[in-house]
């Protein structure tokens, strides 16, 4: 990983090739990833049909 990117995200001091930066760094992203998804308004071609019946 490039340290120019560790440093913009001030994780400079970290140990880049520690497991547990790894893991650390993987649930960063996911939840990153998942307020992402939850933040998107939904456009109306998304939503649900409703069932009448």
């Amino acid at each position: 990983m490039s340290y120019d990117i560790l440093k913009s995200l001030g994780l400079d001091h970290l140990d880049a090739s520690s497991p547990d930066f790894v893991k650390t760094l993987e649930r960063m992203q996911r939840e990153a990833f998942q307020s992402l998804q939850k933040e998107e308004p939904r456009r109306d071609g998304d939503r649900p049909e409703t069932i009448v019946g």
